[in-house]
């Protein structure tokens, strides 16, 4: 797909917008679309959105996958249905996990800007951990707000690599050679920077209220915003392995916690051990997360992910019908409760579909 030509008028992006609107832009895809806007509903149910991801196989192989990770599932107990995934993790999460799967299948789809591309997304990862830390730590009432609106921060950066690669060069070049800021090679080159864009496309596609309020300058002291933009900047410092600005952050984050340096430190220490598993988990490389580091052979994130939903029809149905036992005993509701046997049948048998009726 061309890129949107550069223009200087007030409109500029609205060109931008139109183009991505109707091309392959992975956050706008037809899944993520329906699950945001189910997300958004007050009146949505564990049914509805379980029957939106069931639709993708590839995406609820990676929905289950990840929901059995540490970072999702401390406790471990095995979630082998989408049904009780939503109902345990939480509509927010869903969004997320499904958000991270579509970015990182656009860049590995990629060539010439794969590692740039994957660079930015696994600085997005990081960041989403660190929010939701942070937002468990001071008490935000849905910390996977603050996930989803840290993991698209730098969605705008993203689709400059998708739909602009040479512009994306250009600015890369001026950074380096002009020792520009990156917000001012992006004006110069585009007109606009790519917190401008990714807060234009939130906007248009109501993609997340706290993400919004991150990037609106006059809500910038927001403490939502400020956990979000600090989020970002400790990422970005780890990165680089910019000890003294990364210092600086955690030194804010100590203030934000109301804890001592040294602890503020060792919590960001080990949300960055979070955020190496959950990099890892999708199959890319930690050495992409962290100055200094580097992927042994053999690791995980060499190989991929291990998957933890499994082809076996017998074995995923023995699994389901132990995951319904426990519902029944657990006395959950008679909705969670079908849902999951219809899900048994649809997944477990290979049906190509599934319904349930009760006549009364």
């Amino acid at each position: 797909m061309a890129a949107p030509e550069r223009d200087t008028s007030p409109g500029k992006l609205n060109a931008w917008l139109a183009r991505m609107g109707s091309g392959d832009l992975p956050i706008l895809s037809e899944t993520n679309r329906k699950i945001a806007a189910v997300a958004r509903k007050d009146d949505s149910t564990a049914i509805e959105l379980a029957n939106i991801v069931l639709r993708d196989p590839a995406m609820t192989s990676q929905v289950l996958r990840v929901a059995n990770t540490v970072f999702y599932n401390p406790s471990r107990e095995p979630i082998n249905t989408i049904s009780r995934a939503v109902v345990l993790l939480g509509f927010n999460a869903i969004f997320s996990i499904c958000v991270s799967k579509t970015l990182v299948d656009s860049a590995n789809r990629q060539t010439a800007s794969n590692d740039a591309v994957l660079g930015t997304i696994v600085h997005s990862l990081h960041a989403a951990v660190q929010a939701r830390a942070l937002a468990e730590a001071v008490g935000e009432k849905d910390p996977e707000d603050l996930f989803i609106a840290a993991l698209l921060y730098r969605l705008g950066d993203i689709a400059v690599w998708t739909y602009a690669p040479d512009d994306a060069r250009r600015i890369e070049a001026l950074i380096r050679s002009r020792d520009m800021t990156p917000e001012a090679a992006q004006r110069e080159v585009l007109g606009f920077t790519g917190a401008e864009l990714t807060l234009a496309m939130s906007r248009e596609w109501h993609l997340s209220p706290a993400l919004e309020r991150a990037l609106s300058p006059e809500l910038k002291n927001h403490p939502q915003s400020r956990l979000i933009a600090a989020a970002d900047r400790l990422s970005e410092h780890t990165a680089t392995g910019d000890r003294d600005d990364f210092n600086a952050v955690a030194e804010e984050v100590a203030t934000m916690l109301k804890r001592p340096p040294r602890e503020a430190r060792e919590f960001l220490q080990d949300n960055l051990k979070k955020a190496g598993e959950l990099v890892r988990e999708y199959g890319l490389k930690t050495s992409l997360l962290q100055a200094g580091t580097s992927d042994s052979p053999g690791t995980p994130s060499d190989s991929g992910p291990t998957p933890i939903a499994t082809d076996n029809r017998q074995t995923l149905q023995l699994q389901i019908l132990g995951e319904i036992s426990a519902i029944l005993n657990e006395r959950a509701g008679m909705g969670l409760l079908l849902e999951m046997v219809v899900e048994g049948i649809y997944r477990g048998v290979g049906m190509e579909r599934a319904a349930l009726m009760l006549l009364g």
